[in-house]
């Protein structure tokens, strides 16, 4: 969890200071009306981030944890990674 904050504010400042920026949505897509009131599913999500620890042993713990790491690394480098 102390190397998803570390990595994600950097990536932040880092993509902020860019001239050529990408759109990661398509224009149908905002005319989708918001419904507050359905948030709710949505941040229901994250009730699934509570569950490995009460369903996994140590060592696969561990293995995840290993796994979120590299994952977040790396995928913060191929976000850094500047446009072409």
């Amino acid at each position: 969890m102390v190397w998803h904050f570390a990595v994600y504010p950097t990536c932040n400042w880092i993509s902020v200071r860019r001239f050529a920026t990408y759109s990661l949505y398509l224009d149908s897509e905002l005319l989708i009306p918001l419904i507050p009131e359905l948030t709710c599913i949505y941040v229901s999500m994250y009730v699934l981030f509570l569950l490995p620890p009460l369903a996994l042993g140590d060592s696969q713990l561990a293995r995840l944890g290993i796994r979120l790491v590299l994952s977040t690394g790396l995928l913060g480098l191929i976000f850094c990674c500047p446009p072409n």
